[in-house]
């Protein structure tokens, strides 16, 4: 009786699969010594998010401020929506969005509120770039009469534009300016939020779902991972959870898409999923 065998090749290719599977289990990345967003990479004025005439890409003529495109000095009709935005001067939208959902989630995504409303205010294209509360210089804005005289009955204007020339890499702009005009799905979010990360919800606790990795801090409140990955107020996961606005927008692949660390071998995901 013939003895049949398995071709050498084919156990061969069976151990080296086998080795590559436990090499891959072995080297389970550390999410805490993959790079990070370091103070020094902090450069607003470096990035896309430099609206004004001095920045790269989107530019204007109007004025070489560029803090004044998120941010307003100490004025008390910043935009109360955007909290965890710290004096936003961007009107936010009044826009209706279709959240993300799944029957698999402990929490619902709400509606957007806290910084993530305020990553909106631009990238769901609906409010003008220039749509500001405050201008700068002494005229002041949008409830506030042009020549500075207070405006009791300041309401948030998502309409509101300051009809400034806008170019992008030099090329001119619509009036009023808003991102739509870019067309690019990574910039554009748009108001159906049904296939992003979800936001605006509450990070599961260890009670409610074991599957997550739990951060620093006490639950319900804004906790923070060691390698910068986030909650915010009300413990709730929201686009800066995992992004960073104010670094340079080049230097380091991850920066191109704000990220707060890079996303070698999953470490942004695995940092809150136990997987």
């Amino acid at each position: 009786m013939k003895r049949s065998s398995v071709p050498l090749t084919l156990v061969t290719a069976a151990i080296c699969v086998s080795l590559a599977v436990t090499a891959f289990a072995a080297t389970k990345v550390d999410v805490n010594t993959v790079p990070r967003v370091l103070p020094s990479d902090l450069n607003v004025s470096a990035g896309r998010h430099n609206l004004s005439g001095g920045g790269s890409g989107i530019g204007n003529t109007a004025t070489d401020q560029v803090c004044v495109f998120c941010h307003t000095p100490h004025f008390s009709n910043a935009d109360a929506n955007a909290i965890d935005a710290p004096l936003w001067n961007r009107n936010t939208s009044g826009a209706t969005y279709t959240p993300y959902s799944s029957g698999t989630m402990d929490t619902t995504p709400g509606n957007p509120d806290g910084g993530s409303i305020a990553c909106l205010s631009c990238h769901d294209g609906t409010v003008a770039l220039d749509s500001l509360v405050n201008a700068p210089g002494r005229d002041g804005v949008n409830g506030y009469a042009l020549g500075g005289t207070e405006n009791a009955a300041f309401t948030n204007d998502p309409t509101f534009s300051l009809n400034w020339d806008f170019t992008d890499n030099g090329n001119p702009m619509s009036k009023p300016a808003t991102l739509l005009e870019l067309g690019s799905a990574r910039i554009i979010i748009g108001t159906d939020l049904s296939n992003d990360h979800p936001i605006s919800m509450a990070y599961p606790t260890a009670a409610l779902d074991p599957g997550f990795n739990q951060p620093p801090g006490t639950p319900g409140g804004p906790r923070v991972f060691e390698n910068g990955i986030r909650t915010f107020a009300g413990d709730k996961v929201q686009c800066g959870s995992c992004h960073e606005p104010h670094v340079s927008s080049s230097g380091k692949p991850w920066f191109a898409m704000y990220l707060r660390l890079s996303n070698q071998q999953s470490a942004m995901c695995l940092t809150c999923h136990i997987k």
